[in-house]
């Protein structure tokens, strides 16, 4: 299909040039693995130079790190191009770090190298040219062969787990149900774990995919989540896999197209990806495993998402759901239509059901494995704001230099105050187009909550908050609890709560549930928005945890990545002050807590800006 010849523009590579290059790197992966991988390096840089000086201009240097660098700065340049680009950057740097002294170079540790190198150098010459891959370059990459990975099962062992948690370097201990997990995963073609929620079934999953991708750096990974929790996942990975290439598949519909087909080991995509790219997909992309996160998604067998994760080729699925059967047995079929089709059909007894799916089933519940967990169990999710949300805050963000201005007098520490609060109260939901990226977390939440005693408190500093979610919960039972409530309305709304069989849900203002209560029938705690006081914070969830409690508490405390919440939590971190002297009185205290110069920092502002008789 070429296109005619190629017009070369300043400091460009010579294709002629980069296939020789590149032939090097495939014909000498055999005989002499580390000038293979030298080549491989170069053929990185030419293919990046050449891409700079097509998008942007004549390079002044070609190292590889840089030139990505600036490419990926480039808001003109289409995802579709920076994505290759960023995976052979990675990649690439194999030839920049290895140490012969300590692991040989031999073909299991360049052939990632070479796989994502043959990948790109068909998108550089087919899709980004236009024009025919060489004929020497198509004859390197036909005859090269990557080895076959090993196995998993026959390598890895779950007799000594720390021995195996040593040699993944995992930054916390795994308790041994969590493990048992990790086993169940990494040796299923076809999984369902639908563990309780809090018990961790995404580190379990993250732990089980390090085993599956140690081996060969080329197998890849697919992860199908909700919108709301592709940043933390991505957050997650990070911690407990920071080994693993990962990517989150972003960009116009022909962005994403071609980023399922690249070698990045692990790519996190939401449903909504994948139920309008699934049909365009290339039948020839295969993942060695697909991931299914809050599976309760594809319930509805008809549905346009459950056909398309069903459409993913893939060697294994697993899915993750607290909730795996909520109305009826149809719940259930339609998970095991893509975990394993013609399993199960809906005219079956519960005990067919049941031995049928064992072999690919593990639930758990904390009240199973109380005595391995912690009385209470804290899970942070961090979140990114929505288009809407982004707009608004990103709007007030950059005027509030303007906000501060007041004709040369200095700004208050409450006027600093009143700043960050309009701040925080945008990271719960723009109150233009009503999107908020916690409610749709918490959404995601309610979806699991399905037994009798799934109970939640949900505590936020605003009224106008809670009004917001309440409008948006629907069918799910609920009742506010506030301040401006008569305590025979507080009363009754705590009776309902404790007496009415969940899932259940109150809404309180953390002034008025905060102290004083004893909600101990609650099963979990969310913090949509967090307190300027950790001690605040505390007590609130201490509502809920007194004694004789039969079951863990689990509590959920949202935050926004990148935002004024971040910046605060970081400050409370660092300063680790004794918040217990503080308890009485949430604005004071805020004000005593955090001085000028930390409020400044916190809404990055100069001395000029607030403290104009100072200038």
């Amino acid at each position: 299909m070429s296109t005619g010849q190629v017009v070369l523009k300043p400091g460009e590579c010579d294709p002629e040039l980069l296939s020789g290059i590149i032939v090097k790197a495939m014909t000498y992966a055999d005989k002499d693995p580390e000038t293979s991988l030298m080549h491989a390096r170069k053929s990185a840089e030419a293919v990046c130079s050449s891409v700079f000086a097509r998008e942007v201009g004549d390079p002044d240097q070609t190292r590889l790190d840089k030139l990505i660098e600036l490419l990926s700065s480039k808001d003109k340049v289409p995802e579709r191009v920076k994505i290759p680009l960023r995976v052979i950057q990675q990649y690439g740097n194999y030839g920049a770090h290895f140490q012969p002294d300590l692991r040989p170079v031999d073909r299991a540790y360049i052939d990632p190298c070479l796989s994502a190198l043959v990948q790109v150098t068909n998108w550089y010459f087919l899709e980004y040219l236009g024009t025919d891959i060489p004929a020497a370059v198509a004859e390197a990459n036909n005859e090269y062969e990557p080895h076959t990975p090993v196995p998993l099962e026959p390598s890895v062992s779950f007799d000594d787990p720390e021995g195996l948690s040593t040699e993944l370097g995992l930054p916390f201990a795994l308790r041994p149900y969590q493990w048992e997990g990790v086993s169940f995963l990494a040796r299923n073609e076809a999984a369902l774990l639908a563990d309780e929620m809090g018990l961790g079934k995404t580190v379990e999953t993250i732990v089980a995919l390090r085993l599956l991708l140690r081996n060969s750096v080329s197998r890849r990974v697919l992860i199908v989540v909700p919108n709301a929790l592709a940043y933390n996942w991505r957050r997650e990975l990070a911690m407990w896999a920071p080994d693993l290439v990962v990517h989150r598949v972003m960009g116009t519909a022909q962005d994403r197209l071609a980023t399922y087909q690249l070698p990045i080991q692990v790519l996190i995509a939401t449903y909504e990806q994948i139920r309008a790219d699934a049909l365009e997909m290339d039948p020839e992309i295969h993942f060695d495993a697909v991931v299914l996160d809050e599976a309760q998604r594809i319930k509805n067998r008809h549905s346009m998402a459950a056909l398309a994760c069903r459409l993913l080729q893939r060697s294994k699925g697993w899915i993750l759901t607290g909730t795996p059967l909520e109305n009826s047995i149809e719940d259930l079929v339609s998970l095991f239509l893509f975990l394993s089709p013609g399993l199960l059909d809906n005219g079956m007894p519960p005990a067919v059901v049941h031995e049928r799916i064992q072999p690919h089933f593990l639930r758990r519940r904390k009240k199973e494995v109380l005595t391995e967990i912690p009385p209470i169990i804290i899970q942070d999710i961090m979140l990114e704001l929505t288009a809407a949300q982004r707009e608004t805050y990103t709007d007030f963000w950059i005027n509030r230099r303007e906000r501060t201005r007041q004709e040369g007098v200095p700004v208050t520490e409450m006027a600093l105050f009143a700043l960050i609060t309009k701040l925080k109260q945008i990271c719960n939901y723009d109150p233009d187009s009503g999107e908020s990226v916690k409610m749709e977390a918490l959404s995601v939440l309610l979806e699991e909550c399905a037994e009798a005693d799934d109970k939640i408190i949900l505590f936020s500093q605003y009224v106008q908050t809670l009004d917001f979610i309440s409008e948006r919960l629907g069918d799910f039972p609920h009742d506010l609890y506030t301040g401006q409530q008569s305590q025979e309305e507080k009363d009754a709304v705590l009776s309902r709560f404790r007496q009415q069989p969940g899932p259940r849900a109150v809404l309180m203002s953390l002034r008025a549930g905060g102290v004083g209560l004893n909600i101990q029938e609650a099963s979990t705690v969310v913090l949509f928005d967090r307190w300027w006081n950790p001690a605040v914070e505390n007590q609130a969830i201490q509502r809920a945890h007194r004694f004789g409690r039969d079951r863990p508490l689990h509590v959920i405390r949202f935050l926004i990545a990148d935002s004024i919440e971040e910046r605060i939590a970081n400050v409370l971190r660092e300063k680790e002050v004794d918040f217990d002297r503080y308890i009485e009185g949430a604005e004071n205290a805020f004000v005593k807590l955090f001085t000028r110069d930390e409020l400044r920092r916190i809404l990055e502002l100069k001395v000029f800006d607030t403290d104009h008789e100072e200038a």
